[in-house]
């Protein structure tokens, strides 16, 4: 059974601070007039060695 419960914690970030702080700066009267982040795509490196060597 999968853990439905969770929540990527920048989602939480954003919901719980970034909005409010948004809502203030732009003087939004609504949650819904605030920016929504659609996806996140976070680059994480490559798998393969910078330097190979051939001996």
């Amino acid at each position: 059974m999968a853990n439905t419960s969770y929540k990527p914690r920048l989602q939480s970030k954003y919901r719980n601070e970034v909005v409010a702080n948004l809502q203030k700066k732009f003087n939004y009267k609504s949650v819904m007039q605030v920016p929504r982040l659609t996806k996140i795509c976070l680059n994480q490196g490559s798998m393969v060695p910078l330097v190979t060597r051939s001996w």
